[in-house]
This record gives C-alpha cells, sequence and structure tokens, in this order.
C-alpha cells in the first residue's frame, strides 16, 4: 500500500491538484473583452514569432468516431463548448507592443467533408493525406480561429475527427477534457436535456490574473532562488551528433518514431524499481539521460519534462495552457555505476518537481540567455512518461478513439514520451527534422532499448560501459565495413620498381623542372650508391639520412637506402638547423647521403657522408644489378621524424610490409599505371612525399617535380602541368580552390590527391572530368588508411565535405570509446586503426609507442593505432573527421604540436607565460596566434619572437601573429579562456604607438596594396608581411598590384627576400637586386614553405590519403 503523504507527493510531482489541500482560492473576475497572457502563452507566443510560418506549436488531435453520428448535434456542441470555455475563442494581438487574448469575431471552424476514392484501400490514403495536411497547417494567432474542426466522413458509420488547435490555448492534458465536455455536450444535444457538467467558476483570465499577484509571495521567490542557483553556468546547448548541420533557423518541422518494450521486459523495470524504491518515470529518464551521455560525451546533462501545472482544484476542469516545465540537471560520468547515477537523477528531479511553481518562461526571462533562433533556451531535449493519450470514450452509441498523429513538427531537438499500454510499455521519439533523420532515429530508439534491458541485466556497471549496441549493428562495425583483406604481390616496392626499369629502361622516371631521368638511369645510380652504402658495412635496419632537396638525386638516395638495407630517413634541407640536430642526436649510428651543400646542416664526421654530385654521373656494367639483400618484410623502411609533444621531433618507424602495402593500396585504389605523371607538391621529408613518389614508380609512370618558382606561381605551375601532361597532382583544397577560381587545371588531369582542410563542392566546382581523392591517414598507420573518390558535380555537399572513405587494402578503421568499444553510427569517437599500414613504434619512445599502440581489443594478437583523432562513422561505413582531441592541431594540412610551439617561445628569455590558439583569418582559413606575457616591462614585438622561432621550429609551425597581453586568460579548471583573448585586429589596434608609419612615396604605395589585401590596417613598415597573415597566394596578388605600380621587373622570389614595406620599397626605389648567386639560405625555409603556408590550411575534414603530425 501506498501511504496518504507518499500519494499526495507524487500527485504535486505531476502538478495535480491534492485532494483536501488548503490553498486560497483563485477568485473570478467577471470581466470580459482582452486579457493578459500567461508566462507560460508568452513563451509560446514569442516563438511563433521568431518562427512565423511554423506549424510546431500545433497541438492537434485526430479520432476515429465509429456509430450513427448526428453532425447537427455535433455541431451545436461544439459552439457550446467554445462559450463554455472562452480561452477557445480568443485571437492574440499586439497592443502597444504587448500582446493580449482577444476575442475571436468569427463563427464555430466546423467543416465536414466527404470521404474521396472509392473503396477502403483508395481512402486510405487519402485520409492519411487529409489528416497531415488539416492538422498541420500553420495557424495565425492573430486572425484564424485557434481551434478548428474537421469531419472526414469514411462511411455512414465511421468518421475521422480532426481538431487543430494552438498549443497556446490548450496543452495535452486539455485534450481529454475537451473530449469529456465534448460527450456530456452532444449527448445533451441529442437527448435535448441540460447537459451534465459542472459550471466552471473561473476562466483562464482569472487564472492569469491569480499568477500575476503571485508575484510578489515569498514562495515565487524562493523559486526563483533555487533555479537561478540550479540553473548558474548551465550549458547553452546540447549538441547531439546530428545527421544535418543545424541551421540558423529552425523550421519547425520534424517527425515521430514509435517504439515497444514488450510486456516481459516492463515487468522487469518495475520490479527492478520497487526493490530499488525508484520510480519507473526515474529509471526511464536515467536511460535516456545515459543515451544522451553516451552520444554526447556531455557530463552536464539537462532534460527537461513536463509538469501538469493544475496543483489547484478550480483549473482542473478547464481547457488552457497550464502545463509547466521544470529542468532536471545532472552530471553523468565514465565510471559511474547506473543505479547510482539513477539515485542522483531522482534527487535532482525530486528536487525539480518541488520547485514546479515557478513558471518556467518567467524563468527565462530572468535568465536572458542569448535568444538563437537555432536553439531552444535552457534545453533542447524533452522526456515525459504518462503522456496523457485521449482515452476511449462511449457517447450515445458512438465510440471515439484516438488516431496515432504525426503531422511533421517538433517543438525541441528531441523528445521522448512513455506511457503503459496493455502491460507494456509505448513512447515515442518525436525529432527535428533538420538535425535528424528517420533512420538516425530508429538506431537511437534501438540503443535506448538495449541500455534499458543492460542497466537491468547489471545495475552495478558504469555508465561508460553499459551495452549499447546490439550484436549485429556490432558485428557490421567491426567487421562487415572491415572485409579489407587483399594479397599483396610478392618481392616488395623495390623489385617493382627494378622490374620497370627492366621492362622500359629508357622511359623517364623522374622529371625534375625541365630534366628527364630514366628508369635505367635511376636504378643505377641507385645500385651505385647502394653500393657505397655496403662498402661501410652497413648493417641491416642502419638508419641513413638523405638530405637533399626534391630531385632525382633525392629519390636515387632513398632507393639506394633501401636496397641496402638501411631505413630511410629524409631529411629536407630547408628545415631550421636545430631541428636537423635533433634528428641527428636522436638517430644515434647514422650515416648519411647528401651533397657538399648541404651536408654541412648534419655535423656528422665526413666517413659517415657520401656525397652525391650535382649532375647524373656516367654509369658502368657494375651499376646494373643492386645488391640483394632478401630483407623480410618485418624490415624497418622509413623513419619519418613528426612533431612531438616534448619540443624534440619524434621518429615513426615504418616497416617495409607497410610501404609494399601503401603501395599495392596505392595503385588498386586510383588505378594508376605507366601512363600517368604525378606531380607532388610537398616536402621531400613528409610522408605523404613517400606515398606519391614509391607508388608512380612502382607503377611505371613519372614523377615530376618542378622548381620552387614554378610551385609558387599558379599561372606558370597551370602551365607546367600542361606542358608536361600531368595525369595525377598532389595538393591541398587552398591550391586547388587558386586552380579552380583562376580556370582550372591541365586538360589531362584525372585525379588530384588532396589533404589537410576542408573541401567543398565550390571549391571544385570548375574542375570537370577528374576524380578527387579525399581521404585519411597518419604517418603511423602508413600514410593512407582510407580514401573516397569524388566526382565534381556529380556528388553531393554533404560526401564532398564529410566523408573520407572505406578502409584502404589490408587496413582497418574504427571509431571506438574510451573503453575501446565501438561507438554508435553518427557518434564521435577516437578513430583506430589496424592493419598491414601499421608502424612499428616511436624511435627510441617506448612509452610513446607503448601508449599510441595497443592490443587488439578485436583481433587476437594484432595491435590497435590509438590515433588521438576524433571522428565518426557514416551510415555507409565511411569515416567522418572531427579533428583532434587533444591539443594536436592541423593547420595548412601540417598537425602541430601547440605546446611545443609554447615551449619554445618560452625559451626566449624574456617571456614569462605563452600560449598559442588557432584563429581564422579574414579569409576563414586557420592560422596559428601567439599570446605571451613579459617578465619586465620591456615590450617585445612580433618580430623578435619570429626571430627567435626561425631556428628553432619549422615554417609551419610558426604563429602568423604575435600579441602581448598582461595576462594569459584561464578559467576557473585551468583551462585557456580562448573568448577572453583578443582578435589579432584588436591587438594591433591598441598597440598602434609600437609601428612605423610609412614615410616615402614608394612605403606609402606598397603599404597600400598590402592593406587592401591582407585586410589589415595596422601594421608598420617593419613588419613581416607573412607575421601579419600573408600568404603566398595573397603575395600572387600583391606581386600583380605592385608590378603595374613600379616600373622595375619583380618576381615572387623577390617579395620573399624583402618581406616587410621598408626592405620592398628600398630595393624597387633602387632599382638594384642581388646576384642570382647570391645565398638565401636563411630565408629559405620561407621561400619553400610560403607557399605551403597558403597551401595546407586548417581542417575540419582530413582530405586525400594523408594527414601527417608533420611534413
Amino acid at each position: 500500500m501506498i501511504n496518504n503523504e507518499l500519494y499526495d507527493r507524487l500527485l504535486r510531482n505531476k502538478g495535480i491538484s491534492v485532494p483536501g489541500h488548503k490553498h486560497t482560492t483563485i477568485p473570478r473576475t467577471g470581466e470580459s473583452g482582452s486579457f493578459s497572457l500567461s508566462p507560460a502563452q508568452r513563451g509560446i507566443w514569442f516563438l511563433q514569432q521568431l518562427h512565423p510560418g511554423s506549424a510546431a506549436f500545433n497541438n492537434s488531435a485526430v479520432l476515429k468516431i465509429e456509430g450513427n453520428l448526428d453532425t447537427d448535434c455535433m455541431r451545436a456542441a461544439l459552439r457550446s463548448l467554445l462559450e463554455r470555455h472562452e480561452l477557445l475563442n480568443v485571437n492574440y494581438r499586439l497592443h502597444q507592443g504587448e500582446p493580449f487574448a482577444c476575442p475571436h469575431a468569427g463563427d464555430l471552424a466546423f467543416e465536414v467533408v466527404g470521404a474521396e476514392g472509392g473503396g477502403k484501400a483508395a481512402s486510405s490514403e487519402w485520409l492519411h493525406a487529409e489528416i497531415t495536411r488539416i492538422a498541420g497547417s500553420q495557424i495565425d494567432l492573430e486572425h484564424d480561429p485557434l481551434i478548428s474542426f474537421t469531419l472526414l466522413q469514411v462511411s455512414e458509420q465511421e468518421h475521422i475527427w480532426i481538431i487543430r488547435m494552438h498549443h497556446i490555448v490548450a496543452d495535452g492534458w486539455s485534450k481529454g477534457i475537451l473530449l469529456r465536455d465534448f460527450t456530456h455536450l452532444y449527448e445533451a444535444e441529442l437527448n435535448r436535456t441540460a447537459p451534465d457538467l459542472q459550471p466552471l467558476t473561473i476562466q483562464y483570465r482569472d487564472y492569469v490574473r491569480w499568477l500575476e499577484s503571485r508575484r510578489e509571495e515569498t514562495a515565487y521567490a524562493r523559486d526563483m532562488a533555487f533555479w537561478l542557483d540550479k540553473l548558474e553556468g548551465a550549458p547553452p546547448m546540447l549538441d547531439i551528433p546530428a545527421d544535418f548541420k543545424r541551421p540558423s533557423s529552425m523550421s519547425g518541422l520534424g517527425g515521430m518514431e514509435s517504439f515497444r518494450i514488450e510486456p516481459d521486459v516492463y515487468e522487469r523495470i518495475g520490479s527492478f524499481c520497487r526493490k530499488e524504491r525508484l520510480s519507473v518515470f526515474h529509471f526511464l529518464l536515467t536511460v535516456f539521460k545515459t543515451l544522451l551521455f553516451r552520444y554526447c560525451a556531455e557530463e552536464d546533462l539537462l532534460v527537461g519534462t513536463p509538469v501538469a501545472g493544475r496543483t489547484r482544484t478550480e483549473v482542473e476542469p478547464l481547457i488552457g495552457m497550464f502545463v509547466n516545465t521544470v529542468v532536471v540537471r545532472t552530471q553523468p560520468r565514465d565510471d559511474l555505476s547506473f543505479i547510482d547515477y539513477a539515485r542522483s537523477v531522482q534527487e535532482e528531479a525530486l528536487l525539480a518537481f518541488d520547485h514546479q511553481d515557478l513558471p518556467f518562461d518567467l524563468l527565462v526571462e530572468r535568465l536572458n540567455p542569448d535568444r538563437e533562433r537555432s536553439v531552444q533556451p535552457v534545453f533542447q531535449t524533452m522526456f515525459q512518461l504518462d503522456n496523457l493519450e485521449i482515452p476511449v470514450m462511449e457517447a450515445q452509441g458512438l465510440c471515439l478513439s484516438a488516431v496515432p498523429l504525426d503531422i511533421g513538427i517538433a517543438q525541441n531537438d528531441l523528445s521522448v514520451s512513455c506511457w503503459e499500454d496493455d502491460g507494456a510499455l509505448r513512447g515515442t521519439f518525436e525529432f527535428s527534422s533538420d538535425l535528424f533523420t528517420r533512420a538516425t532515429m530508429r538506431r537511437m530508439i534501438g540503443h535506448f532499448i538495449r541500455l534499458a534491458v543492460a542497466a537491468l541485466d547489471d545495475p552495478q556497471e558504469t555508465l561508460g560501459r553499459l551495452n549499447l549496441l546490439e550484436a549485429s549493428e556490432e558485428k557490421m562495425i567491426l567487421r562487415s565495413w572491415n572485409e579489407t583483406e587483399q594479397p599483396v604481390p610478392e618481392h616488395g616496392f623495390i623489385r617493382w620498381i627494378e622490374r620497370r626499369a627492366a621492362q622500359t629502361p629508357e622511359k623517364c622516371a623522374v622529371l625534375e623542372g625541365e630534366h628527364t631521368l630514366s628508369y635505367r638511369g635511376l636504378n643505377q645510380w641507385a645500385n651505385r650508391l647502394a653500393a657505397q652504402l655496403m662498402e661501410k658495412s652497413l648493417h641491416g635496419e642502419t638508419p641513413v639520412i638523405v638530405c637533399l632537396p626534391s630531385s632525382g638525386r633525392f629519390v636515387a638516395a632513398a632507393l639506394a637506402v633501401s636496397k641496402a638495407g638501411g631505413a630511410v630517413v629524409p631529411v629536407d634541407p630547408a628545415m631550421p638547423r636545430e631541428r636537423i640536430q635533433q634528428m641527428v642526436e636522436e638517430l644515434g649510428d647514422v650515416y648519411a647521403l647528401s651533397d657538399a651543400v648541404h651536408s654541412e646542416l648534419l655535423s656528422l664526421p665526413p666517413e659517415r657522408v657520401i656525397l652525391l654530385e650535382e649532375q647524373i654521373p656516367v654509369f658502368g656494367e657494375q651499376d646494373e644489378r643492386g645488391p640483394d639483400n632478401g630483407l623480410s618484410p618485418q624490415a624497418l623502411a622509413f623513419i619519418i621524424f613528426t612533431s612531438g609533444s616534448t619540443g624534440v621531433p619524434k621518429g615513426v618507424l615504418l616497416e617495409r610490409r607497410s610501404i609494399d602495402n601503401l603501395v599495392h593500396s596505392f595503385l588498386s585504389s586510383y588505378q594508376a599505371t605507366d601512363l600517368d605523371r604525378l606531380l607532388p607538391i610537398t616536402s621531400v621529408a613528409s610522408a605523404s612525399f613517400i606515398g606519391e613518389s614509391l607508388p608512380i614508380l612502382a607503377a611505371g609512370g613519372t614523377l615530376v617535380l618542378p622548381d620552387t618558382e614554378t610551385v609558387l606561381h599558379p599561372g606558370k605551375l597551370r602551365a607546367y602541368m600542361e606542358q608536361h601532361h600531368i595525369t595525377i597532382l598532389s595538393t591541398v583544397p587552398s591550391m586547388i580552390r587558386s586552380l579552380n577560381s583562376d580556370g582550372g587545371t591541365s586538360s589531362l588531369l584525372r585525379l588530384i590527391l588532396s589533404g589537410g582542410e576542408t573541401l567543398l563542392p565550390t571549391h571544385v566546382d570548375r574542375l570537370r572530368g577528374m576524380d578527387i581523392a579525399n581521404g585519411y591517414g597518419l604517418s603511423e598507420s602508413g600514410v593512407c588508411s582510407t580514401y573516397k573518390l569524388l566526382k565534381p558535380g556529380q556528388d553531393g555537399e554533404q560526401a564532398v565535405s564529410a566523408s573520407l572513405g572505406r578502409p584502404v587494402a589490408n587496413q582497418q578503421v574504427y571509431v571506438l570509446d574510451s573503453h575501446l568499444r565501438p561507438v554508435p553510427i553518427g557518434v564521435k569517437g577516437q578513430i583506430c586503426i589496424s592493419g598491414h599500414g601499421l608502424a612499428r613504434g616511436y624511435l627510441n619512445r617506448r612509452d610513446l609507442t607503448e601508449a599510441a599502440f595497443v592490443p587488439h581489443p578485436f583481433r587476437q594478437g594484432e595491435r590497435l593505432l590509438l590515433t588521438g583523432d576524433t571522428g565518426y562513422l557514416l551510415p555507409g561505413g565511411e569515416l567522418a573527421f572531427i579533428g583532434r582531441s587533444d591539443r594536436q592541431v592541423q593547420i595548412r594540412g601540417y598537425r602541430i604540436e601547440l605546446s611545443e610551439v609554447e615551449r619554445h617561445l618560452c625559451t626566449f628569455p624574456e617571456v614569462e607565460e605563452a600560449a598559442v590558439h588557432p584563429q581564422p583569418d579574414f579569409e576563414g582559413n586557420l592560422r596559428l596566434i601567439a599570446y605571451y606575457t613579459v617578465r619586465s616591462q620591456a615590450s617585445i614585438i612580433g618580430q623578435q619572437l619570429a626571430h627567435w622561432l626561425e631556428s628553432r621550429i619549422p615554417s609551419y609551425m610558426k604563429p602568423a601573429t604575435y600579441i602581448q597581453l598582461e595576462r594569459i586568460p584561464y578559467n576557473a579548471n585551468g583551462k585557456l579562456e580562448v573568448s577572453a583573448l583578443p582578435q589579432p585586429g584588436e591587438s594591433l589596434a591598441r598597440n598602434g604607438a609600437a609601428y612605423e608609419q610609412p614615410q616615402t612615396a614608394a612605403e606609402k604605395t606598397i603599404a597600400k596594396v598590402w592593406e587592401e589585401i591582407l585586410q589589415l590596417r595596422h601594421f608598420g613598415v617593419e613588419d613581416n608581411f607573412f607575421d601579419l597573415g600573408g600568404h603566398s597566394l595573397l603575395l600572387a596578388k600583391v606581386h600583380d598590384r605592385l608590378s603595374r605600380e613600379f616600373p622595375v621587373p619583380l618576381t615572387l622570389v623577390d617579395l620573399f627576400k624583402y618581406p616587410t614595406v621598408r626592405s620592398l620599397a628600398g630595393y624597387l626605389s633602387e632599382g638594384s637586386r642581388d646576384s642570382l648567386g647570391t645565398d638565401i639560405y636563411e630565408t629559405a625555409a620561407k621561400q619553400k614553405n610560403a607557399f605551403l603556408r597558403y597551401r595546407k590550411k586548417a581542417p575540419s575534414v582530413a582530405v586525400r590519403s594523408t594527414i601527417e603530425k608533420e611534413e
């Protein structure tokens, strides 16, 4: 038995008046005419104004009437119903800026419509269309009747009754009152007697007046204080993983998916709740909140739940908007058991119910959140139990029963309603179709039910480990979508390239500028260098640095190391000397292949270095045959250095089987042949260079390496590609955008391999007749792990910008939670990779290796790479990329550890503290902004810090702008307060005294051009173009403008050599230039990487076959 006190509390928690509970009565005013709105009505009115064309606030009902219906009596009964309930016969109009309820001047809106179509099957389609059209049509609050009745005649003994009404005049409870009153009034009309209804003691206007009088009461103030405290610091929005991006304004369109929990499971729920002293409502709300937690990984959840709001007996028989909403705020945790969380939910829900009398809309007014048209304030999800369905009723031989109604609207992002039905639990998930598809809702319903069963099976299990997926779904995600096994041809990539040299010896293997290197010459050169390495007693897996610019010499040297059994360590000579030295020290016992100019960067003993000539040497018969080492697939092939969180670069160890699979998957994915010519625009030290150069050589095609000036100038690059019949281009979307806007690419180009940032349809709309490879991979995963071929003009925007495709041959890709368990489709998690492509680990870093490469949870004896990247699976099994889960970011295609840049900044003697954060520039591309504080009162200008970093980190890791602050803003949790950081333009404006204005005519002309192209006003004549956010493609615009302003011949390289207004003005004014022989290696990083500063921009989606930790 349930005691009276508990019974009373349960009723109050539902918002229902308690019998015998003493209250001050609500007085009847007896007034007529206009009257004010209740807070709940004001909230609905306001939202309807935000979305004037939306039917989201229709609160319609549909009933089936079986029996001999008298339509005249029905019409008379409905007129009496409107007379009884004043609120049903009003409109809402503004008066002096305030909305008021005003009497509706029109007559009863009642229409009888005859059925169309001959038989039952035909009428069923017609009925569904009519119900949806009528119940879902928009209601004008100012002019339309706010309740209207339509009767569809199916047959003489069957009618469908559509009650279209607005939520502002009736809540869910009101539907039952309306039906009860109607049956009494209909029977009275039919029998010509007085209706068996008690007169109403008050009208809705009296309730509104009473609410207004309560604002001065102590209880009101107490409830307001409670909610303000409870909701302090609450997150403004719950970002549920959605199928579509949230629009700027929600349409109010939606859908509804139904579910049923069978009686045996529902009985288990009841037994469990009785045992644990929980209500079924609290159990189901906990399940729903656990579902949201697992979907969103949000540890602060706000869910709304309605209460009837009828705590006074006077309002029980009234039709009106009485329902109120309370918010249940809880903090789920991954390690919290379900039963402990359920008790927390119960406690918070009871607290919320104890303070339910405060109208939610008054609370919203007091909170005054930002009113976003796309986000409901305070909460975006709702849950309710005991949804008050219209009961089956009888009246004079008529049977009235509810018809399920889905008119395609939704008031919230997601609302779940449950009710008991014949021993089972039925319910609906109502969702916004602006965000979700029905397929997603059906999956979510399955997960909701699966979570409920899992909680019953083991209530002590933690929230993060409760089983979410059905066995069939888990099998599809883990196995079916990862069935990628393919045989890899024997002998490996070296033998494949040697075979090409034997088959087509005179074919061009490498085109360097305008100079060709044949397959025979390449193979002979590699054989000669391999022999020289072996003369130095090179043992297996000895690291050998190849420190050469992008050239045929570099390719020959890399092949030579592989032939000799060593491990290739590619080093770009444009790297800072200090970084190169760190790599040499990390390698230890190392040899090198270089030339006389670049070998000085390595500081190795002469006996450890083999020097290459500038020109192709003359080969002899002894160079025809290479060494036959018979190395195993597990032998080390490459060591690729990437950015390290300690400030020291870390070496990724790639084995031969990884390279073999890379080459095989490239050839099978992109169908590369000996007719292809591939032009890569990337650093020779990058994993992507390996992933492009080796496959094209294995295919018998040509690797094309243009000079720097050609790469820097889009027009020259396009002409070069046309002249040399380039069929495959490897670059990033920023370069693609430039080629697209400037009129397209080479006519023979069939494939673009692109990586590093978002790719949208507008970026490729003029690039017809070619494919674009959209993919994902890391150095640690073997460069390329997924890919998707897109055809501009044929693929939709979602496909172009989101999908990274399916796994390549012999690789598996998963999206897992923190427990390495698969997450549902569409839910974000960590991207994890396994298969033949995995690296061995990190050089000399066992700790990092063990942290990143873990035992495979699904494949016995294999390893799994934890990438640290966040992504999700699309419904077809394709991968979508979100971003880094730690502080490693991607700028212009490069992975950058922000903490590494910060550490180097803090080594500057006068810098006390530094923070680096990515910010979009005026074109929307990410760049790094450095914020710093100083130890003394002296000011440090950005040029000093840029110069300090010049020799310590690569160009692409350098911040675009440096901003000095009095202090670095942090929040209460010790995290960087991003919103408090000033924008670069703000800082430059404040520090106006720190820069020098242009003086001469030349300086003013140059500064004016910079100002227009950089969209930046505050800079000085000594500020560096690149530190101000400039990049090579913007520099091309500067070049075009200045070439018309000055008679002196000007090249792009000149602009790199003179990157400030003052230095460039001096050069142009004097009309002199340095000799071509001048060594400009001090600015080589900028010259070589300036193009990369633009073309490798910030991603929201990783594109092409590699996203690397460094290039």
